[in-house]
């Protein structure tokens, strides 16, 4: 029931009912609560985290978000772990807190890198490209964009290549 309602959230989270979503992960969250799940708790935490985020309320983001990376470093889940600091650096990043941003994506790297998971690496150097570009450092930003390019283009995600190559136009890489 939790893993199912869970899913039931993510489906309603696609077709952008946030107000539904959001009642299907308190759900969710709720049952693996009370199996002691933290597995299921973490992916809950995390959604909710995504749904606040969609509507803006970056407060109640990031509380969710650490919330799912403290369970997810408990149980060593390290997918979990990128996943919940890529987010918070999306957060940071909202805030205008470079810095921060910068560093949580860096983390996220790091854990994508040692996981081989390419489309994580990728969403990874194409935030931290934003960064730079925010910062001034069109040479980095260049640089960050252009790994994030070839990643997409390995993994064969044909519309985030697309993307990522007319931000480099519009940036003139």
């Amino acid at each position: 029931m939790a893993s199912t309602t869970g899913n039931l959230g993510l489906i309603y989270q696609a077709r952008g009912q946030l107000d539904r979503a959001e009642k299907a992960h308190n759900q969710s969250l709720a049952l693996n609560e009370e199996l002691g799940h933290k597995e299921g708790m973490a992916n809950a935490t995390g959604n909710l985290g995504l749904i606040y985020q969609a509507r803006g309320q970056l407060d109640r983001a990031e509380e969710a978000h650490n919330q799912s990376l403290a369970l997810n470093e408990e149980l060593g889940h390290k997918e979990g772990m990128a996943n919940a600091t890529g987010n918070l650096g999306l957060i940071y990043q909202a805030r205008g807190q470079l810095d921060r941003a910068e560093e949580a994506h860096n983390q996220s790297l790091a854990l994508n890198k040692e996981l081989g998971h390419k489309e994580g690496m990728a969403s990874n150097y194409s935030d931290l490209g934003l960064i730079y570009q925010a910062r001034g450092d069109k040479e980095t930003a260049c640089r960050s964009w252009g790994k994030a390019r070839a990643l997409f283009a390995e993994v064969g995600t044909e519309n985030n290549v697309r993307q990522i190559s007319n931000m480099m136009t519009n940036a003139r890489c």
